[in-house]
């Protein structure tokens, strides 16, 4: 793998906002490809958010101008949009308000379009007998669709009714469909191995062996990926462990399919620090030939932040979309695979 151009999609302060943070990537079935991230009034979770989208019909050589897909109207936060393709021409937009209240858009021509916003809360909703969650969010990143067609977007969960902002204490799961988004049912809850590690941010993806694989975010001391398996997404989630190969400071990674192979962008570190600065260091990408057992890594940055990758239509590009220099650069990598 080797770089191909690395360039500025956002800077801080351009335009109408302060900064634009949380990416997500998608390619969709016409081979144009899209990038989605929040536009924040200021650098808090809790800031008055719209969501923003940029398209390439050139495998991410050039970019149209940035289209507001969802807003606050001033008033709230407009959070954690996810994509995914359900279907020829079809994608869904995913995004909360508020860390309380689930969105759903449609595009049925990959994404010039969208249709407007219904109201899905009853889908976070059917976890709360379990987990009397406070705040929750889907994603962020993009989420999948399994070979048998069903759609899946992992989800995230905290409880604390002494502070109804915080993120934590968590635990993670996911949505599934099997009627390409018009209805969506719970997951099973994976909740933390160890004291403290407060899984949350996750991204799923089908495997070629078979079955589907969460990388899990966490805080625990290990600083490493907390992985999980399922056979198709609904059933019990098991072999759950600590990758050793992947090592994360506790940031938002993206993972993705190129072919039979794996790719996997974040923070390859461990070292302790904090969450800005000397901890969100060494942005990689990493590819693995053999469902995770292995990687080979490609170097794209000494400061990091989140991340999200997906591959251009010609299945030899890679595009990774990611936080730079405490979140006031928002970038753009393409790799040759």
């Amino acid at each position: 793998m080797n770089v191909l151009n690395d360039y500025s999609m956002a800077v801080a302060g351009e335009g109408d906002y302060a900064l634009r943070r949380i990416p997500g990537l998608i390619t969709c079935a016409d081979g144009s490809i899209l990038c989605y991230y929040e536009c924040r009034s200021c650098l808090s979770d809790w800031a008055l958010i719209d969501i923003g989208m940029r398209k390439s019909t050139d495998g991410g050589l050039t970019w149209d101008k940035e289209r507001i897909i969802a807003s606050s109207g001033g008033k709230n936060t407009v959070n954690n949009p996810v994509m995914m393709v359900a279907g020829e021409g079809k994608l869904i937009l995913l995004y909360l308000e508020n860390y309380k209240r689930l969105f759903q858009r449609e595009s049925h021509d990959h994404g010039e379009s969208w249709s407007e916003a219904c109201e899905i809360t009853d889908a976070l909703e059917a976890f709360r007998l379990e987990f009397p969650w406070t705040c929750a969010a889907v994603g962020p990143g993009h989420g999948c669709r399994l070979p048998s067609g069903r759609l899946v977007i992992n989800v995230w969960m905290a409880s604390d009714k002494t502070n109804i902002f915080a993120h934590w204490p968590s635990v993670v799961s996911c949505l599934y469909s099997d009627d390409e988004g018009a209805s969506w049912q719970r997951g099973q809850i994976i909740g933390d191995p160890v004291e403290g590690a407060n899984l949350n941010e996750a991204v799923i993806l089908p495997l070629a062996s078979g079955g589907v694989l969460f990388n899990i975010r966490n805080y625990a001391p290990c600083k490493r990926r907390y992985l999980a398996y399922n056979e198709d997404a609904a059933g019990e989630w098991r072999n759950c462990h600590f990758s050793e190969a992947l090592r994360d400071p506790g940031c938002m990674a993206g993972m993705c399919r190129a072919g039979d192979d794996l790719l996997y962008c974040g923070c390859d570190t461990d070292g302790e620090g904090k969450q800005w600065g000397p901890s969100r260091i060494h942005l990689t990408l990493q590819r693995s030939h053999d469902d995770g057992a292995t990687w080979e890594k490609c170097y794209l940055s000494k400061l990091g932040g989140y991340s999200d990758v997906c591959v251009a239509q010609d299945g030899k590009t890679a595009i990774v979309l990611y936080e730079r220099n405490e979140c006031s650069d928002l970038r753009l990598a393409r790799v040759a695979l």
